[in-house]
């Protein structure tokens, strides 16, 4: 029975493939400041498919692995201060029963992480709303206090500007801001050329499809794979 091999391109929204092209000029900068210290806030733009929520979703593995690091993964889209005190609780641990506003509650977790763990928040699909608002605020507020928290957050760039503008979040402007341009062809084209074993004049002309979207990489490769009788080549 012939074995069934796993489709190795997934444009499923927001996962790792197992065919990947890393950003690693992009994750390599910010790593450097988060593991040194030396910078607390990112701001990762772009336009849709340009492999925002798949390059959160690699710092969150990496940052995950390391042990005095606590992780915290969030959506503007619920109470962002509620769910970092859920979210803290379970990682840590500690479960407070008393009846005090999520903000001290918040306050009361990062200062009982801080003696041995740094906290790295993630946000995806960043925007403009009451949730936001007050996570950033009590956000700057523990930063202010020194405590070793880390915010990176990815949006549309309209988005994170309109963010930025909102009078109590111009400390946002502070923040160094990443804009991921397309994928260089090259390293599309070899990966074409080495899962599909085809020249490099074929994989080039698939590259070119793609226009460097990591979405479009992921899509074409994934047609690619599912439909074999597309990689026959004319001698």
């Amino acid at each position: 029975m012939q074995q069934i091999v796993q489709n190795p391109y997934d444009p499923t929204f927001g996962r790792i493939p197992q065919e990947y092209i890393r950003r690693n000029e992009q994750l390599d900068a910010i790593g450097r400041q988060l593991d040194e210290s030396t910078g607390h806030i990112f701001l990762i733009t772009g336009p849709r498919a340009c492999g925002k929520t798949v390059m959160l979703a690699d710092l969150s593995l990496s940052y995950q692995k390391k042990k005095d690091w606590i992780v915290i993964n969030l959506s503007p889209d619920i109470d962002m201060v509620e769910d970092t005190v859920y979210l803290l609780e379970k990682k840590l641990h500690s479960f407070s029963r008393r009846t005090v506003p999520a903000d001290q509650k918040m306050e009361f977790l990062l200062a009982e992480a801080k003696k041995k763990k740094k906290a790295l928040f993630l946000v995806d699909e960043v925007v403009s709303n009451e949730s936001m608002h007050a996570f950033a605020g009590r956000f700057q507020i523990f930063l202010r206090a020194d405590y070793p928290v880390f915010l990176v957050m990815a949006g549309l760039y309209e988005n994170v500007q309109d963010l930025k503008n909102q009078k109590s979040m111009t400390f946002l402007y502070r923040a160094p801001r990443i804009s991921l341009p397309p994928l260089n062809l090259a390293p599309i084209t070899v990966n074409y050329m080495r899962v599909f074993q085809v020249s490099q004049t074929r994989a080039m002309e698939m590259a070119r499809l793609t226009e460097g979207y990591p979405f479009a990489f992921q899509a074409l490769g994934s047609i690619w794979f599912d439909h074999p009788e597309l990689n026959d080549e004319e001698e």
